[in-house]
Formats: C-alpha cells, sequence, structure tokens
C-alpha cells in the first residue's frame, strides 16, 4: 500500500511500465484537471474510472480486495475515509473472490487502520491490501474519486 501527496509521485516511478503510465497520469490530471466527458487511455492496459458518491459510515462499507488489478486513486472533489487491513486478515468473507468482478468482499470492522483521503492525495492498493473506500468523517458528504485499474504484472 501506497498513501502519499501526488507532488511526490515521483518517489514511485520505475515499478513497473504500466504503473509508471497510471502515476504519469495522475501526475498530468492534477494539473490540469479530470474532464469527465473525455475518454482516457493512459496507455499499458490501465483502465479509467471516476467513481461520484456520498460517503457513509464504516457501519455501511465493507473491504475489497483485488487479484488482477491494482487500484491507483486520487480524490478529485471532497474528503473520504479509507480504512486498511492486509487482505490475508480479512475474516468476515462476504463474497468470495469473483473473477470477472475482480473482487472479494468483507465486512470486517476491527483492527482497521483509516486513512483520511483529501484533494491532493493519492493511494495504491495492491492484491495483498484489502481496503474499504467511501467512509465518511462526521457528516456523509457528496465525493469523487478517481480509480486507475493497473493490470497486475506476471
Amino acid at each position: 500500500m501506497v498513501f502519499d501527496r501526488i507532488e511526490n509521485i515521483g518517489t514511485y516511478l520505475g515499478t513497473g511500465e504500466a504503473m509508471d503510465a497510471a502515476l504519469n497520469f495522475l501526475k498530468v490530471i492534477s494539473e490540469e484537471g479530470f474532464d469527465e466527458s473525455r475518454e482516457y487511455d493512459p496507455g499499458c492496459g490501465v483502465l479509467v474510472r471516476c467513481a461520484a458518491y456520498t460517503t457513509r459510515p464504516l457501519e455501511d462499507c465493507c473491504f475489497e480486495a483485488h487479484r488482477r488489478y491494482i487500484d491507483v486513486m486520487a480524490m478529485l472533489s471532497g474528503t473520504e475515509q479509507i480504512g486498511y487491513k492486509p487482505a490475508a486478515e480479512l475474516e468476515k468473507i462476504t463474497q468470495e473472490y469473483v473473477e470477472e468482478q475482480d473482487a472479494l468482499l468483507a465486512e470486517d470492522k476491527e483492527e482497521v487502520v483509516l486513512f483520511t483521503f483529501r484533494v491532493g492525495d493519492f493511494a495504491v492498493w495492491y492484491p495483498q491490501d484489502g481496503h474499504m473506500p467511501c467512509i465518511c468523517s462526521g457528516e456523509a458528504k457528496p465525493a469523487k474519486r478517481l480509480i486507475l485499474k493497473v493490470p497486475v504484472q506476471d
């Protein structure tokens, strides 16, 4: 897992062609802005998604973990908290891994490490990282997040 500010993104370059494409794309988007009406192709099989949602209490959120893609996230607007727990330690599995969705889901609420995720932050969630997005800090509020799906290199 990586959690840092976008201005430090250069520190993480060099781990692979697809990851470099995603991180360089995030750097450009942070400077130029993200246009939802545009189609983007960062290259190297990286998929671009934008999620708009209302944050919610931790009790209403769930963990996810992936195998085929690494999630690289950046906040476009709003603030949320994201929970972290190693995927190997997730105990309350509500959905075993489904390949078509590239997702395992779990309802663990204990021993969750919370990070406050703001505009200007980015996070990288590898297959070993369980992550619980969309958590509100206090009152539920609208938020928008960019998600880059980076193919796992064999």
